[in-house]
């Protein structure tokens, strides 16, 4: 996404599929068209182009996250999750903070090496679930969210969803207008993605 002619938001996909599943690496991000949809993730196990519903983010054998990262800091955020194959729940897990290096490699119990703070977690059903981002109202520049990483969660491996919108504002109060931005649809799979910037798929309000 571009504000003011300057990059301002990157989207990237991560499982913990790296040194026998302990580690984050990267994934395949996609955008699904349709109501409803939203981002998911193929996580590297899974392959560029996996197939439904592991191409959701889920917790299905190894733990997908989607890592948005901004120019600026946010003050408040929140993100949708689309519960889209109706075979599992909506149990979420996010870190937030101000990311000073690579996910790549770390382990989540060792991401606030790298500034990120959590994980807090949020249950959820098998609907649409908003997901109110804590903690940030002295802004952060990173959130990292993915499917619950509880093993002793009653839903755990059960947590298959897609990201279906982020509104954030970048200052203090109600958010603004200008300054709320939902996810655009419609770019189908990205591919293997790194750090790739996705700015035509990003629209603003």
């Amino acid at each position: 996404m571009n504000c003011n002619g300057s990059q301002f938001l990157t989207v990237t996909a991560w499982g913990v599929t790296g040194n026998g599943g302990t580690t984050l690496a990267a994934g395949a991000l996609g955008n699904y068209a349709g109501s409803n949809l939203g981002l998911g993730v193929c996580n590297a196990v899974e392959g560029n182009d996996c197939s439904a519903p592991n191409h959701e983010v889920d917790n299905s054998g190894h733990l997908d996250f989607v890592l948005f990262q901004f120019s600026s800091t946010v003050t408040s955020a929140s993100v949708v999750l689309n519960p889209v194959c109706n075979c599992g729940f909506t149990d979420s897990t996010f870190y937030t903070g101000n990311l000073t290096g690579t996910i790549s490699g770390k382990s989540l119990a060792s991401l606030g090496t790298v500034g990120l703070s959590g994980p807090t977690s949020q249950t959820g059903g098998n609907s649409q679930q908003n997901v109110s981002i804590t903690g940030i109202s002295g802004g952060v520049t990173s959130i990292l969210i993915g499917a619950d990483i509880n093993p002793n969660a009653p839903h755990y491996q059960d947590d298959f969803f897609k990201i279906g919108s982020l509104t954030y504002s970048t200052g203090s109060g109600v958010p603004e207008p200008s300054s709320l931005t939902s996810l655009g649809l419609g770019l189908g799979l990205l591919g293997w993605f790194g750090r790739r910037k996705i700015a035509k798929g990003i629209s603003r309000s």
